[in-house]
């Protein structure tokens, strides 16, 4: 979705925030992922990087003060019954 307003982040009542990893192919991704994070601290979000595949990139977006990661670097994708016998 696209949110070309910042009352549209009052209005659809956003829990979490998702950056994509790609994101950090930018020139500068530190400053958009920096600026992206306080964002969605000041209004109260939380923050999930998706697309996680590197301890580096992992690392980073940890000391920017990422909440919560998802991405190979955690796991490939599998089938319900492998995911169930590793929980």
């Amino acid at each position: 979705m696209r949110i070309t307003a910042p009352g549209h982040l009052q209005v659809l009542a956003l829990v979490v925030l998702c950056l994509a990893a790609a994101w950090a192919t930018l020139h500068s991704p530190t400053i958009f992922f920096d600026s992206t994070l306080v964002i969605a601290r000041k209004l109260g979000l939380q923050t999930m990087a998706e697309g996680v595949e590197t301890q580096a990139q992992y690392q980073a977006l940890k000391e920017l003060g990422c909440n919560s990661f998802q991405g190979y670097l955690f796991g490939q994708p599998m089938p319900a019954d492998a995911l169930a016998a590793l929980l």
